[in-house]
Formats: C-alpha cells, structure tokens, sequence
C-alpha cells in the first residue's frame, strides 16, 4: 500500500502526522506504538511474524519477545477506546495481524474530515465503548492504578468482556497489587472458555497460577496448573506449553522436589529452542541451573 492515511471504525491513522485519531480527537501513543500500529495496518492482510516486528521496531537492539507483548498490549488499550481492542489478533506461533471488516486506506489528496468522525466503532456496545474508554486510555499511559480504578468502575456498568478483564488483571500487577489482580484473571479464564479459547484461558490460569505461588498459595496453585494442562491438553505445542512447564517446574523448585523441578525446566528449554522463543528457553534454562 501506499497512502498515508488509514481510516478504520471511527479512527484515522496518520503517517504523516503520525497521529492516532478517534472522531477526530488524537490519542496518545508512544512513537514506538504507533509505528507498530502501523506496520500491522499497512500489512493487514497477511499475519505478521514476530521476529519481522522485533527486527522493524528494535533494529540493531536485542529485545525479548516480552517488549513486543507489551507494546501490543498498549496498541490494543488505544484501539479499545474505539472499541476495537480485538483488532489486533494473536496467532500462535506465527505472529499478530491487523483486522476488522473494513479498512479504508486514504490517499495523501483526500482530505481528513472526509469521512464522518461520528461513526460507530466496530462491534463495540454503547456500554463497552463508554465505559472502558478512561480505563484503556489510562493503561495505554501506563497510569495502573487510575486503569485499576476505571476497569472496577466499568465493570459496575456492564461485565467487561474476557480482554478487558485481563488488561484490568495486568494493570494491577503493573502496580505490583498481586491480590487484585485474582478476581479479573479468574473471570477472564472463565469467559476465555466459554468462547472456546482454552490457549487465552491457559494463558491467564498459568498467570494465576504464578500468584498464587508468590503469595505461598501452593495448593491454588497447582489446582491452577492442573486446570492450565487440561486447557492445553490436544492443542499443539506452543508459548503457553512452554509457559506451563517453567511454572511447574518452579512449583517443584518451590516444594524441594530438584529432579523433577531439573524435569520441568528443560521441558521449558527444549519448548523454548523449539518455537525459538529465547524468553522461554531462557527461564528453563535459570531454573534448571537453580535445580542444579
């Protein structure tokens, strides 16, 4: 593609001015947020690999795939204030990619108010937009506490959907209230289930899992990690097997069970050279010299 301006739902994505706007009101995004947000526009008709964003974003800089969850994270909380906090789509294994129904790609003489910045975004509830709109804006500004507060205050006006739920989840572990983060991961599980997503409903019960086990509730969380394998049973291997054999293994670790705490870990490193997710191989590779 070549234009400058992107218009989708009630938003217009301006290179130029590199601007992120909704109904014609800029929001705020770090610069690496918006050229990610705009790698994945221009390119929203394939599925984006993960080591082409790292190498786009981070050229030259050695970065673990843990900076790139977080910047989708940020993208995603500016997309919700529009509704479309699913626009970015994770695809496991292979990477994201940018989609919704219809995108309209501008060219530079087509003038910005062209198209009516009252528009309804995408699949968004009158409830949904409103009422998370101050939560996501706060979490896209890493303000945890005032995205705490605002996820709480949205979930009185309608229950938040399994996404919200879990960036209300990362917020508070963001501002290092492991407690509060309980509530909002075990109904993003539940509602990550309904919807038949047993990898996200791994995803957050592992995240459970890791709590608990900080707060030396061990029994919790091996229920947890028990429910994590279910969830993963039959799908094919990726992160959140990895994912899952690192948390068993520090369960071990934790309980002074070493051969098989060492067990685990390298099931975490080999799932980690496998898929080469250096994060994973890394973290099996600490706690199996730990068990050591």
């Amino acid at each position: 593609m070549t234009t400058s301006v992107h218009r989708f739902a009630a938003f217009e994505l301006d290179r130029d001015c590199r601007a992120l706007r909704l109904k014609g009101r800029e929001v705020s995004l770090q610069p690496l947020i918006f050229d990610l947000l705009w790698h994945l526009v221009e390119n929203q008709d394939r599925v984006v690999s993960k080591e082409e964003l790292l190498d786009t974003l981070w050229s030259g800089v050695i970065v673990t795939e843990s900076s790139l969850q977080r910047a989708v994270s940020l993208a995603r909380a500016a997309l919700q204030q529009g509704g479309l906090g699913e626009a970015i789509r994770n695809y496991a294994r292979r990477g994201y990619r940018f989609h919704i129904d219809a995108l309209e790609p501008v060219t530079d003489a087509t003038p910005h108010d062209a198209t009516p910045h009252d528009a309804t975004p995408h699949d968004a509830t009158p409830h949904e937009t409103s009422a998370t709109t101050g939560a996501d804006r706060c979490f896209a500004h890493a303000q945890w506490k005032a995205a705490m507060q605002g996820f709480a205050e949205a979930d009185r006006v309608a229950p938040l959907d399994a996404e919200s739920l879990e960036r209300w989840a990362n917020a508070a572990l963001y501002a290092g209230d492991l407690a509060s983060a309980v509530l909002p991961l075990e109904r993003a599980a539940v509602s990550y289930s309904s919807r038949g997503e047993h990898e996200a409903a791994a995803r957050v019960t592992i995240g459970l899992a890791r709590i608990q086990l900080e707060s030396l509730n061990v029994a919790v969380a091996q229920g947890c990690l028990r429910r994590a394998t279910r969830l993963l049973s039959g799908l094919p291997r990726g992160e959140q097997h990895g994912f899952l054999a690192w948390m068993t293994a520090r369960l071990y670790l934790n309980n002074g069970d070493l051969p098989e705490a060492i067990r685990y870990a390298l099931e975490a490193r080999d799932i980690g050279r496998a898929l080469q997710n250096t994060d994973i191989e890394t973290m099996g590779l600490l706690l199996w010299g730990i068990g050591l």
